[in-house]
């Protein structure tokens, strides 16, 4: 019989498995798996805090590196964790501000839809010419250039506001209709918006006026109306339109502006969408948005491209009852008349020096039995004749008679010659130079100097079309008149017959504003000038130059060598602009190729300016330059139907004449009690044609109050030339200097 054999012991969970032999092979590969234990070590885990709003999952993290806060933009600053990161998206925000997001995050589950308009964007790589963060995860974007990428759609960061503005009589009525996509202040994602409304400047607030709030929403409904009266000496101020958030428990908060000029809303009515700008844009601009329930659907599913304003013109219709009412700044129309047979010298009072140059000086004149106000510009011949520079002097009042110039570049009276000095008689600009406004101020804002730069652009546009080359831009030389608005002046460095590919070598110009190529006697082209332009744009926005030396070999040393520093307070746009107008390379240069005139248009640095209408000068400029009379607040009388009036009320007051006015630096006039209740009781027109009859034979800058004293202060009388130079020179040289505008339009401050 067989024993039957027990069955093994189990092991016990204690007892130590038999160590293998140090001799036994490797396991082979149709041995059985190794069995993987059930009990393994694991480190300890602990779950952030997770803060779930609109499906983002926000956590507390912190930041290696400088980041902003991609909802309300400012810097994440602290020790710690600083802000809130979503762990699906990347988005990162303050901690505060972390329930004011108010879109889906897009890795979620529950995504936003594909036909939201918020989530459709056209990206394009950009590059970015100053440290730029990125807007989603507020990190820096690094590298040269293609840092990163840009929205096309990215056009409304604000919202936008439907108003309907015009001007009648003497008052201006405003009705806010609604808004839509404003910016979500409070912690629900929306808002308590109202719009706040004033004429500036308005230091006192006298002005102001408020819409009702409307509370929790995003797209506002008003409909209410305003009026603003601008009667007297407001034409020159601007409609601003603000809209705020309404705030219980701290200050209330901008959200947008815009603004509108008086005379502007005078020309035409205003109706429409505009966008809500920055406030110090708004302060200056306005940008009309294409009502987007009055543009078809496309068939192939493009978007609509904003239609085009048409031109205004005389003959356009008008709603009922937004007919334009006249402009009471509008200087009046001239109608060429006959020209005098000849003009001298005798038929002048000069009064002061305006500023003095390298080849004469400019003389304030008053013209005998008119008293209309001219500068004449005074070159001596000896002068010319010991530098041969006599083709210059021709070359000038060529240039100040041509035809169908721009308003940008002063105007010519007359020329005439004596036997030993040549006289170009042009308009009064009374505003005086840049060169002494930004004395005064230390630098322009942008929106000031791109107002500015861009007048400035329609004249080197003009000039060189005509195939001349200006060759002395510069402060001194680009002047304003008596609304703000650019006059560039002395035209003796230009260059004429210089059209396409034509180049010359002469050099000349101002040592500050001196084009690279020019230094380096190279042949040159119309590039020099938007060098000069680009030199006097810094100037105007850092209030320095760009490039500076103990001597002009210095100087040109630093032109030809040094790079330009930026100040940090100019905008991307800004420092654009220059960096391609001071670019060494004549070729590369903005403006220096044949597209000169489209790429300065087009520079970003313009965004804000509608060029027919600033070349049209219905853009009211940002600063009107001061003057110590009333005549700019005599705003010429409506026509016809106060004609007889008028005639009327003269006769009543030749036998009572008013006691004479006091004028102060500010332009008011103060008069006795008892005639200022007499005048009040007249009609408004009519006590402007009483003032207009009344006012003393004195006009606005005789005394040349906007000029350097350091000019006005020397002597007007002309100093004697030698006579052994002048009995050198053949004065046929001069023939054809003579010259007299039969189209010239005075300027309505000057004439009477």
């Amino acid at each position: 019989m067989s024993t039957p054999v027990s069955p093994p012991l189990p092991l016990s969970p204690l007892t130590p498995a038999s160590q293998p032999s140090a001799i036994s092979p490797l396991p082979s590969a149709l041995s059985p798996p190794a069995r993987v234990p059930v009990f393994q070590r694991k480190g300890a885990l602990k779950h952030k805090r997770i803060v779930e709003v609109k499906d983002h999952q926000f956590t507390a993290r912190f930041f290696k590196q400088p980041t902003f806060c991609s909802h309300c933009t400012d810097f994440i600053w602290g020790i710690g964790k600083q802000g809130f990161q979503c762990q699906v998206c990347s988005f990162v925000v303050h901690k505060r501000c972390h329930e004011f997001v108010t879109f889906t995050c897009p890795g979620s589950v529950a995504g936003p839809k594909p036909d939201d308009l918020k989530t459709q964007h056209m990206f394009k790589v950009q590059t970015y010419s100053s440290p730029t963060f990125c807007d989603h995860c507020g990190s820096l974007l690094y590298g040269l250039i293609h840092q990163g990428m840009k929205c096309g759609y990215h056009t409304e960061k604000r919202g936008r506001v439907h108003l309907t503005i015009r001007g009648e009589n003497e008052d201006v009525f405003v009705t806010v209709r609604e808004a839509r996509n404003l910016m979500p202040m409070d912690p629900n994602g929306l808002s308590d918006p109202y719009v706040k409304m004033k004429l500036i400047p308005d230091p006192k607030s006298h002005s102001k006026q408020k819409t009702k709030t409307i509370r929790s929403t995003l797209s506002p409904i008003w409909n209410e109306s305003f009026t603003f009266s601008v009667r007297g000496p407001q034409w020159d101020r601007r409609l601003s339109v603000e809209v705020w958030d309404w705030d219980r428990t701290s200050r209330n908060d901008f959200m947008g502006a815009l603004s509108f000029g008086v005379s502007e809303i005078f020309r035409r009515p205003i109706s429409g969408w505009f966008k809500l700008l920055a406030q110090d844009e708004g302060e200056y601009y306005n940008i009309p948005v294409p009502d987007p329930d009055l543009q078809e659907p496309q068939p192939d599913g493009t978007t609509p491209s904003p239609p085009a304003a048409p031109p205004a013109t005389p003959s356009e219709p008008f709603p009922a009852g937004l007919a334009p009412a006249p402009l009471p700044s509008g200087p009046p129309a001239h109608t060429p008349g006959p020209a005098k047979v000849k003009v001298g010298i005798l038929d002048f009072n000069f009064l002061m020096v305006l500023g003095k140059g390298s080849f004469g000086k400019v003389l304030l004149a008053e013209e005998r039995g008119s008293e209309r106000l001219f500068a004449v510009k005074v070159l001596k011949k000896d002068v010319l004749f010991q530098d041969e520079d006599t083709e210059s002097a021709l070359v000038e009042r060529r240039v100040l008679a041509l035809s169908s110039r721009p308003h940008f570049l002063t105007s010519l009276y007359c020329a005439f010659q004596t036997e030993d000095r040549l006289y170009y008689v042009m308009e009064y600009v009374d505003g005086g130079d840049l060169m002494f406004h930004i004395q005064i101020v230390g630098k322009f804002k942008e929106p000031h100097a791109a107002f500015y730069a861009a007048e400035i652009a329609v004249g080197l546009f003009f000039l060189h079309s005509k195939g001349i080359i200006y060759r002395d831009l510069k402060l001194d030389n680009v002047l304003l008149d008596s609304e703000g608005h650019i006059k560039i002046a002395d035209f003796g460095m230009c260059r004429e017959g210089m059209l396409e590919e034509d180049t010359t070598r002469t050099f000349c110009g101002t040592p500050d504003y001196i084009a690279p190529e020019i230094v380096a006697y190279q042949p040159y082209d119309k590039a020099v000038d938007w060098w000069s332009y680009g030199v006097l744009l810094y100037e105007m926005l850092a209030g320095q130059p760009p490039f500076d030396g103990i001597d002009e070999e210095e100087l040109f040393q630093s032109i030809m060598e040094q790079s330009v520093l930026y100040p940090k307070s100019l905008s991307r746009e800004a420092v654009s602009i220059c960096k391609g107008l001071l670019t060494k390379h004549p070729a590369k240069r903005l403006g220096g190729g044949e597209e000169a005139e489209r790429e300065i248009r087009e520079h970003p640095f313009f965004r804000w300016i509608d060029w027919e209408r600033l070349e049209r000068l219905e853009i009211p400029a940002p600063f009107k330059p001061r003057t110590p009379t009333t005549c700019q607040l005599l705003a010429p009388l409506a026509k016809s139907e106060v004609c007889l009036e008028r005639a009327e009320y003269a006769q009543r007051l030749e036998a009572r004449p008013i006691s004479q006015m006091i004028f102060i630096s500010s332009g008011r006039a103060a008069v006795k009690e008892q005639e200022e209740r007499r005048r009040e009781q007249l009609p408004s027109h009519c006590r402007r044609a009483q003032l207009l009859r009344e006012k003393p034979r004195v006009w606005g800058g005789r005394k040349g109050e906007n000029f350097d004293n350091f000019f006005t202060a020397a002597p007007s009388a002309l100093t004697p030339s030698d006579p052994d130079i002048l009995a050198a020179i053949d004065q046929d040289d001069f023939q054809g200097f003579t010259f007299q505008n039969p189209d010239f339009a005075p300027s309505p401050l000057t004439a009477v």
